[in-house]
């Protein structure tokens, strides 16, 4: 009797914890079942953020950053770091931008795109500026309303103030510079005011610089010109606006007009800028001392023309740029490299189509980049084959009349869709030369057997691609090229290697060839 009271015993609690478990079971199954998680979307996606451009401050007491949606408005994220205290302001959206076809400025693009989030504090960390973009709604309703490109919403400047993160906010600004190591002073270009722009007058180009942070405007695509417009076009001016110079410790603002290009010094104490004026006899370069209060600015190189690519040496005591301003009036102006030095009143001339060595077939670019050797003792520059005349459009047939035939031969070096890729890039090219400041001696280094150099930081020596032989093979094999070592100081060309298949950066070819 009692072994089978045991036994049922036994039973019962076996039952009772197969009940349980299964009781437990339903339940478990009953809340998961209401805590299913959806799948994720597109939207979801969009809505993650990264954390892009992080800076630190010169005291190392504020780290800054863009925190940004892959699809979306961001913000700028400012904290202290010994607080942990954060200040957060809205930076506007920053749509994706399409990579350049010409892959070898790929990277320059890239570090471009960067600078364009980038937060940047001052010198002295009292305050941190950056780029105040159109909210992606603004950008939808403007482009709804299909606005024109000087109608769309602009960008503005944010001053945060590290004292208390106050904002001070400065609408429709297209570029901002802050001297890298000297204080009490940033610079800003404004977009033209209202109204003012006309239809004659072709909105300005944004520069990316590498020494102060640049901001560009957002702005959307012109509608497509009929026929007949495309016809009537003629080249356009291009025309300044205000330049301000605030000063950080004041709040007080300087106002330059009709300014086009302008660089402030890493040491905060010269300003340099360009002017592009309807009228054309207050056009020039132009230095302002801002060790002298209220100053008066001091004319490097003036008169009708252009004048652009502003670009320092490493130390910032010589400084570059280009200018048509003796050939004004000529149908196509020639431009001119001119030289100055922090201690002169003015700028010089260093190089024209006069100069001794400069081939008469050639031209100073207006399009290549000028660069100094990190000595500052040789400056790099482009020439160009002398542009066709420019066509009478008043002699020229209507769109309508125009027959189009694209001609392609087996001998060519690229088939007829990469030789529509590569037309923009070859109507640009340049050829690299140098000018050697200390002996003011012009050289020659790239022409149309060496197309494509590449100087090192020092700027002895630069390293030649040529790919001629092997471009008909990119059809169905790699691309190839020679390399060749050239001596900057004589032009000298020294063949390294034959049908390279892959890219060396200059560090690799120095360490394999050892020069």
């Amino acid at each position: 009797m009692l072994k089978n009271y045991a036994l049922n015993s036994a039973r019962m609690r076996q039952l009772a914890a197969v009940l349980s478990l299964l009781a437990l079971l339903s339940y478990a199954g009953a809340a998961s079942a209401q805590q299913v998680k959806r799948p994720l979307t597109h939207n979801d996606y969009d809505s993650w953020r990264t954390i892009q451009a992080p800076q630190l401050s010169r005291d190392g007491k504020f780290v800054a950053y863009a925190f940004l949606p892959q699809d979306g408005d961001g913000e700028i994220v400012v904290r202290n770091i010994a607080t942990g205290n954060e200040w957060r302001t809205p930076r506007g959206y920053r749509p994706p931008a399409p990579p350049p076809d010409d892959v070898a400025n790929l990277g320059e693009f890239q570090a471009g795109q960067a600078r364009l989030i980038r937060p940047v504090f001052t010198a002295d960390s009292r305050f941190v500026i950056f780029s105040i973009e159109p909210t992606k709604e603004e950008l939808r309703k403007a482009k709804r309303e299909k606005k024109k490109p000087e109608e769309m919403p602009k960008n503005a400047l944010g001053i945060m103030d590290l004292s208390s993160g106050s904002v001070t906010r400065v609408d429709r600004v297209k570029s901002f510079q802050v001297p890298e190591d000297g204080t009490g002073h940033i610079a800003y270009l404004l977009e033209a005011k209202p109204g003012e722009a006309k239809p004659e007058e072709k909105q300005p180009e944004l520069k990316v610089e590498s020494k102060a942070a640049i901001t560009e405007p957002v702005t959307a695509a012109s509608p497509a010109a009929s026929p007949v417009e495309k016809k009537g076009k003629e080249k356009k001016k291009e025309y300044g606006t205000d330049l301000i110079l605030r000063n950080t410790v004041t709040g007080t603002e300087r106002v330059f007009t009709d300014v086009l290009d302008y660089s402030l010094s890493k040491d905060a104490k010269t300003l340099v800028y360009t002017v592009s004026a309807k009228k054309e006899e207050n056009n020039g370069a132009f230095a302002l001392n801002l060790g002298v209060e209220a100053g008066t600015p001091a004319g490097l190189l003036t008169g009708k023309g252009k004048f652009q690519k502003l670009t320092w040496d490493e130390e910032q005591t010589e400084l570059a740029f280009l200018s048509d301003r003796d050939d004004a009036a000529a149908t196509q102006p020639k431009f001119k490299l001119y030289l100055w030095n922090r201690r002169d009143p003015q700028a010089v001339e260093i190089v024209s189509p006069t100069t001794s060595g400069f081939r008469k077939d050639l031209v100073v670019s207006e399009k290549a980049a000028l660069a100094f050797s990190l000595d500052g003792s040789r400056l790099f520059f482009g020439t160009a084959p002398t542009p066709d005349p420019e066509k009478d459009p008043d002699k020229e047939p209507l769109d309508d009349e125009k027959v189009l035939v694209d001609l392609w031969h087996w001998k060519d070096d690229f088939i007829q869709p990469i030789q529509r890729t590569r037309a923009e890039q070859d109507r640009n090219r340049s050829y690299l030369a140098v000018y050697h400041v200390k002996e003011k001696k012009f050289l020659q280094l790239a022409d149309e057997t060496l197309e494509n150099i590449t100087p090192s930081n020092d700027g002895r020596y630069a390293i030649g691609y040529d790919d001629r032989a092997y471009r008909r093979l990119r059809d169905w094999d790699t691309s190839y090229t020679d390399l060749y070592l050239i001596n900057t100081e004589n032009g000298v060309r020294k063949p390294l290697s034959q049908k390279q298949s892959y890219n060396l950066s200059l560090g690799q070819i120095r360490a394999l060839f050892r020069w």
